[in-house]
């Protein structure tokens, strides 16, 4: 029984650190693809993904956000 203990952790440990680095990718790739865009505020969640916040205020998420949804100049 303890042959088995050892690599069942060694196997969830390394599930585990796949999946972190996974959301570390992700958010990486969120801050990456709208910094040199010209949004100044970018934040990712865990449940909601990669949110940009509009000029006007609003946080729309990044994958719904056209060139029609960001006004030339802020209110």
């Amino acid at each position: 029984m303890s042959d088995m203990v050892i690599p069942a952790f060694v196997v969830v440990g390394l599930f585990v650190l796949l999946i972190c680095g996974a959301f570390a990718a992700d958010r990486a790739a969120c801050h990456a693809q709208w910094e040199n865009a010209g949004m100044s505020e970018v934040r990712w969640k865990l449940v909601g993904g990669c949110m940009v916040k509009l000029p006007d205020g609003r946080w729309l998420p990044a994958d719904r956000i056209r060139e029609i949804d960001i006004p030339k100049e802020p209110k």
